[in-house]
């Protein structure tokens, strides 16, 4: 059974408990983003816990108080709040704690790391990078009663450029922006406290609102003493295509399908061929200098008049656009007429900008192929596509996304998959990308 509550506004005390885990949270109150923590209780027995939301003052929202039974799952819905920087969950026996931050308007799912209060240091480092659409800034939870008081500095090289003192109150959580402006790549941010605290770096795009945090670790010289000390954990992003279309072969390429809820690919039974597009924003949802660790790619064939098919992924090397063009949702393998900024066989942007090669201007060399059939098809990872993202994420202005071609030596090869328009969003085109930050 799974249980599901908003946090609402009130003050509880919390007692101590045998375990604690801390979820950090976004404080950009005009996010799209909504953080979801699940708690499950995977043991034999029942477990007491206590949920609550941690702000700059303290504690300052709900306190939960429910028992678990065994195999259980209960959650957490919280918005993006300036007033609520973390969640707290508290307990008198083991839980396994996750959670995501998901954005139902844009199609974007991300992993949120949690850190158990054992894993707090009184001391630790961060490095910083500096790229224009990501703000960074660093988090910090007390997960003790009493208040902290922080030493905060940054790092150029070997000289310290910046120093500053950081209060949170006793259960406290806060973050703090760092102005990038004052900052370049491989500066770094040093902390030092009285007494244990929870640290963590975050990463914020200005113009999607994905965020990311990654705990601080202490510096290398007490590393080996501090076996509580957070290690770097892999993160996971599911996105769906900021675009995605159809190149219909015709004579003049006057066919296209943006807006429509299919993508094709393969040879119809008149030897037409159709090629399908589709592109993921890959550096709005990934922080920059992250490194890219797997990559699977996954669209669902959802009608298809023969067996399976070999559906291959080339690079695209141009820009392309989906326009309003829409074909409906029963005979949309034959396409519809082609609107301002569509891709069509013949056109990057209908109706004046064009490919170079009729079909698609695209590298020769395949990054990845699987075979289709109806149902789910999936481009497992890889090294080329590992390497593909990569490059995507550390160039953006060379991310036009794939094609991907079917079998075009055989007549009625081609497959229907669903696009990102398609509803219920269950099967829309998903990039599932891991990385380390």
């Amino acid at each position: 059974m799974k249980r599901f509550f908003a946090l609402l506004i009130g003050v509880v005390a919390v007692s101590a408990a045998a375990d604690e885990s801390f979820v950090p949270l976004s404080t950009r109150s005009d996010s799209p983003f909504v953080t979801e923590v699940t708690i499950a209780n995977r043991s034999e027995n029942d477990v007491a816990i206590a949920i609550e939301a941690l702000g700059p003052l303290g504690p300052i929202g709900t306190a939960l108080r429910l028992t678990l039974a065994a195999g259980e799952t209960t959650g957490i819905e919280q918005a993006d709040s300036e007033r609520v920087a973390a969640i707290a969950v508290q307990s008198d026996g083991p839980l396994a704690v996750t959670a995501i931050r998901r954005c139902a308007a844009c199609n974007a799912m991300s992993s949120v790391v949690v850190v158990d209060a054992h894993a707090a240091i009184d001391e630790g480092v961060m490095t910083l990078g500096n790229e224009p659409m990501w703000k960074r800034g660093v988090g910090v939870v007390n997960p003790d009663a009493a208040g902290a008081l922080l030493n905060v500095s940054l790092h150029r090289g070997d000289r310290v450029i910046d120093q500053t003192s950081i209060y949170v109150p006793g259960r406290g959580a806060l973050a703090v922006s760092i102005d990038d402006l004052f900052t370049t790549p491989g500066d770094s941010v040093s902390f030092s406290a009285p007494q244990s605290v929870l640290v963590f770096g975050y990463d914020a795009n200005e113009r999607s609102g994905a965020e990311f945090f990654t705990a601080a670790t202490t510096p290398a010289r007490r590393r080996a003493a501090r076996s509580g000390s957070p290690q770097p954990s892999l993160q996971t992003v599911v996105l769906t295509p900021s675009k995605d279309n159809t190149l219909y072969q015709t004579s003049n390429g006057s066919l296209s399908n943006g807006a429509g809820i299919h993508l094709f690919a393969g040879m119809t039974n008149q030897r037409d061929r159709r090629r399908a597009l589709l592109a993921f924003d890959v550096a709005s949802q990934v922080p920059p200098g992250s490194q890219i660790v797997s990559v699977v790619l996954k669209l669902e064939v959802s009608q298809t008049a023969a067996g399976p098919e070999s559906m291959v992924l080339h690079r695209l090397s141009a820009d392309w656009g989906e326009g309003s063009s829409n074909a409906g949702d029963s005979r949309d393998g034959d396409g519809a007429s082609s609107r301002t900024g569509d891709a069509t066989w013949i056109h990057t942007f209908f109706p004046d900008r064009r490919w170079s090669t009729a079909g698609g201007d695209f590298d020769a060399a395949a990054d990845a192929a699987a075979l289709a059939d109806f149902g789910p098809v999936t481009w497992g990872s890889s090294a080329a596509l590992i390497a593909r993202v990569q490059d995507w994420l550390d160039h953006p202005s060379t991310n036009f996304g794939w094609i991907i071609v079917g079998n075009e030596a055989s007549a009625r090869t081609t497959k229907r998959f669903d696009s990102r328009e398609v509803d219920p969003s269950a099967t829309r085109p998903s990039l599932t990308i891991e990385f380390k930050k």
